[in-house]
């Protein structure tokens, strides 16, 4: 990350995009969260995890940002004095994406640019063009050390949920996972 250019605010501060278990569990602190929509991309879970949701033997999936589209999640603002350390902590923990500039929209806010982190289609564990049915067993299978693929998603939708927003592939995917049908 450290030839990508950040887009910092006028105050020097750093908006990220959390669109999976950032919105959650961040492990880093933000100065506030607030529910945002980004439009040209849509979230995927089409990155096999073989640590934090999934293991070798049994990898499990998280999500992934993918072209096309809009996708809603949360932003969270890091303040300039710990831009540095998050940037270091975040590089480690998103190291299977690719750092993109990202534009968010929030009720009341006009337009604003976010550090998010999109799917590298060239990374070993990419999972991209998996069927719909193989994502639900990948999702079954995975538990890894932070939890299962399950919670994950799960918790995807259930933090979607308190921001009022949803997303109907991470339903019909959830469905599919616990053997109900898919409408």
């Amino acid at each position: 990350m450290e030839n990508f250019a950040h887009p910092l605010t006028d105050e020097g501060d750093l908006w990220v995009f959390a669109y999976g278990s950032l919105m959650w569990d961040p492990d880093f602190e933000s100065a506030c969260s607030l529910p945002v929509r980004v439009h040209g991309w849509r979230r995927g879970f089409t990155l096999r995890s073989t640590l934090a949701w999934g293991s070798e033997a049994a990898p499990g999936l998280c999500a992934s940002l993918h072209a096309g589209g809009s996708v809603a999640g949360r932003a969270l603002l890091i303040k300039a004095p710990r831009i540095e350390a998050t940037l270091k902590y975040l590089g480690a923990r998103e190291a299977a994406y690719i750092p993109r500039r990202l534009h968010g929209r929030a009720k009341g806010r006009p337009p604003f640019p976010m550090l998010g982190f999109v799917h590298d289609y060239d990374h070993p564990r990419s999972a991209a063009g998996l069927s719909l049915e193989e994502q639900a067993r990948l999702i079954r299978q995975g538990k890894g050390e932070r939890g299962s693929s399950m919670f994950y998603l799960r918790q995807t939708l259930a933090e979607l949920a308190k921001d009022r927003s949803f997303d109907k592939h991470a339903a019909a995917l959830l469905a599919l996972a616990l053997g109900a049908p898919c409408d």
